[in-house]
């Protein structure tokens, strides 16, 4: 009875050990936790190696015990066998672990040594990048604006100032009027007469020269509109040369005619699909005069201006 007593106290203190070695390295292990990273790693690392040599100390204490304690029972034998391999599977893992975590150097090197121990590894220096400059918005801007200076003066189209088309709203209308994707297009002109029958982006048709349009914006601001500035971009291409569309040259165009003797112009107009209004508004394309006093109707198309012309003007338009 005494001898089976001795030999299940002395198991059970061996097992005992074997979980006081476990539950100590899992405090150590957290205790290395609370640490720096790189202070918890080698605190980690050398607990785990402590463990492996204890696991392999365990299991060779278990193996001896169980190999030259006489009177031991067989299944105590077994047990201790048992556990002994299980800490030698244990201590194999422990060891394989401790070595992966393993903290390196990661402190960069500095000098030449260091580039030159860079250089031994194989890594390649970087390659300085060089990134063509690309012109800022105001460039292009300046850029657009001295273009429309250019091809303003060389349509001879100088009764604007040059200064006026660097103004912020006027360069929106600039864009507006060089945008390839603009539905805008030209159905007659003459280099005669320097008008134009440019069809707007809502489809409505405008007399455009270099002294206006019939546009609202025009007659709202009287300065360079849009349609201007697309057809002086068109003017100045090369091999740009007259076009000449159908007999109804005046088709959607009103005009006020301010003097006697209006049946002929009226006739002329209407011929050719043209409009005759009586009075003067903001959808007037032009006032067609045929006397030389100043009436009402031409002030009022001064005032909202709109373009004044002759008969022999008209008919000279296209």
């Amino acid at each position: 009875m005494n001898t089976l007593l001795e030999q299940i106290a002395s198991s059970f203190f061996t097992l005992l050990a074997d979980i006081v070695i476990i539950f100590t390295m899992i405090g150590v292990s957290l205790w290395a936790e609370d640490a720096k990273k790189d202070i918890a790693a080698v605190r980690k690392c050398r607990t785990f190696f402590i463990a492996t040599g204890l696991c392999a100390l365990s299991a060779t204490s278990n193996f001896l015990f169980a190999a030259f304690q006489e009177g031991l029972w067989g299944f105590f034998k077994v047990v201790l066998i048992f556990f002994g391999a299980l800490k030698v599977i244990a201590a194999l893992c422990l060891l394989v672990y401790s070595s992966s975590i393993i903290p390196m150097d990661s402190t960069p090197k500095k000098g030449p040594k260091a580039q030159e121990e860079t250089y031994k590894l194989g890594t390649i220096p970087p390659i300085p990048s060089y990134e063509i400059p690309k012109p800022s918005q105001p460039d292009q801007n300046s850029r657009l604006v001295q273009a429309v200076i250019d091809d303003f003066a060389s349509l001879g189209w100088n009764k604007w100032d040059s200064s006026i088309h660097g103004q912020p709203e006027q360069y929106k209308r600039i864009t507006r009027g060089n945008d390839p994707h603009s539905s805008f297009s030209i159905y007659e002109y003459s280099s005669a007469s320097g008008h134009a029958k440019v069809t707007g982006s809502t489809g409505s048709m405008y007399l455009v020269s270099g002294n206006g349009c019939s546009c609202r914006d025009f007659h709202d601001r009287n300065l360079p509109c849009k349609h201007m500035y697309y057809l002086a971009s068109q003017l100045t291409l090369p091999g740009y040369h007259d076009i000449k569309g159908s007999n109804d040259f005046l088709y959607r165009f009103t005009f006020a005619i301010a003097g006697g003797s209006q049946a002929k112009i009226k006739d002329y107009i209407k011929q050719h699909k043209g409009k005759v209004v009586e009075r003067i508004d903001i959808d007037t394309t032009a006032l067609i005069v045929n006397t030389s006093k100043t009436t009402q109707k031409v002030i009022d198309a001064q005032l909202q201006h709109v373009e004044v012309m002759t008969f022999d003007d008209l008919k000279a338009l296209f």
